[in-house]
């Protein structure tokens, strides 16, 4: 499908003479795996991998998009199984590994708490942990509502909640969050909380849990992104693994990601595959 979609916006200015199903390939193995398997340089991988995150940002953003009409309809009534009511998506974020960023203003605003240095991952997902918005990039001292309110969805519901959220939905986020009009987060635990607040807890938490699956999935997956090593164009990639992610939910491709794996084991030139 990557192929059939990104072969007419492809081009080889510098004559590198790679098919295309090749590049594709190759930068799928690199974003899964730690290393590659090809018979070629890291410089030369590293440049496809570029140009192919490149490719699926521009033409395949539109995997990614704000539910709308009946989905929104079918997603409520997901997170309604949940025990949590008038829901229509998740939100948190996530630190991605990175080295010390060079080139930045302030480099140490990327050396979170955890002593690592990262950047924020913000995403909004569905009842079946589908992204339908993320923002990436900020630096990972930031802390989660900070960089909340630095996304487009949060502006957007300053403005016009109801072009997000019609009706009475509402998002479900972490006690990192501040309750508000849209959003809805967890009581927090003091010892004394009631025995309906402590159910709502639950319910809650069974709601918002989707989130962390959509982030263990987008980690298991591209488990470069466990430690990425190219700060300039970070964001980039971090877009197309997200994009990749809903793909993968819609196509059910885990068969090809296996088969594409078991390929591997033996080591192959790149000409071969």
């Amino acid at each position: 499908m990557l192929i059939r979609e990104l072969q007419p916006y492809y081009s080889d200015p510098k004559g590198r003479k790679w098919p295309f199903h090749n590049t594709v390939l190759a930068s799928l193995w690199t974003s899964l795996q730690r290393s590659g398997r090809f018979n070629t340089s890291k410089s030369l991988i590293c440049t496809h991998v570029h140009e192919v995150c490149f490719l699926i940002s521009d033409h395949l953003s539109w995997k990614i998009w704000w539910p709308t009409h009946l989905a929104v309809h079918d997603i409520e009534q997901g997170f309604l199984r949940a025990g949590f009511p008038k829901t229509l998506c998740a939100a948190d974020g996530c630190h991605i590994p990175t080295k010390k960023p060079q080139g930045v203003e302030i480099p140490e605003t990327y050396f979170n708490r955890k002593h690592f240095y990262s950047v924020n991952l913000t995403a909004f997902c569905n009842n079946t942990a589908r992204f339908i918005h993320i923002n990436v990039g900020y630096p990972g001292s930031w802390h989660d509502a900070h960089v909340f309110r630095m996304t487009e969805v949060a502006r957007l519901l300053l403005e016009n909640l109801q072009s997000l959220l019609p009706g009475d939905l509402h998002i479900t986020g972490d006690t990192a969050y501040p309750l508000s009009q849209f959003l809805m987060t967890p009581f927090r635990d003091n010892g004394h909380l009631t025995v309906e607040q402590k159910r709502y807890n639950q319910r809650h938490s069974s709601a918002r849990m989707v989130i962390e699956r959509a982030f263990g999935l987008l980690k298991t997956r591209f488990r470069r992104l466990k430690g990425l090593h190219m700060h300039n164009l970070l964001s980039l990639a971090v877009t197309a693994c997200c994009i990749l992610h809903n793909i993968c939910l819609e196509t059910d491709c885990e068969l090809q990601i296996n088969a594409l794996q078991c390929l591997s084991k033996q080591p192959v030139s790149i000409a071969r595959i």
